[in-house]
């Protein structure tokens, strides 16, 4: 779902000449990946509407969220809860959604490990990167809990102790 931070200003003087007009994507794990295809799709973007885009991401999603509650982007790609809790401060409006594209969470288990099946999960303490990530806490959490796996959550891990594909 792409959004636009609505302003009382109009158009010319918020992104007045000068102005980069931001652009931020909520998956800080793939940033690199997202920096390679939107890069050259923003720079063509630039030249066509005489402004200059630039691509930003946060480290982690806890920052994103700080930054989003602050305004601090003009464009945000982000998911439905994220824009359910922003959508009216600092005041962000829905102008695109991904058209028929489901949103799944994944969960994994270390390649060692002797785990088959969600339901050995239950009893254990499970990581997860924000408690309002999306696909990755909320989806996975419905999941586990419909399943009557019962875990104790854990947010606190750095994400940089993990591989990311």
């Amino acid at each position: 779902m792409a959004l636009w931070r609505i302003s009382s200003m109009d158009s010319h003087n918020r992104f007045g000449k000068g102005r980069a007009i931001s652009i931020c994507c909520c998956a800080p794990t793939v940033s690199t990946r997202l920096a390679k295809q939107w890069t050259p799709i923003l720079q063509q973007l630039s030249k066509e509407v005489g402004h200059q885009f630039l691509f930003t991401t946060a480290t982690d999603i806890p920052t994103f969220e700080k930054r989003v509650s602050e305004g601090a982007y003009d464009l945000a790609y982000m998911n439905p809860y994220h824009f359910v809790v922003f959508n009216d401060k600092p005041g962000y409006q829905a102008v695109a959604k991904a058209k028929d594209k489901k949103i799944r969470g994944i969960i994994v288990v270390r390649k060692d490990s002797d785990i088959e099946s969600v339901n050995q999960l239950n009893g254990q303490e499970l990581a997860f990167p924000s408690p309002a990530a999306f696909a990755a806490s909320i989806l996975t959490r419905a999941y586990l809990a419909q399943r009557g796996v019962h875990f104790t959550p854990n947010t606190s891990l750095p994400m940089t102790r993990y591989t990311w594909a």
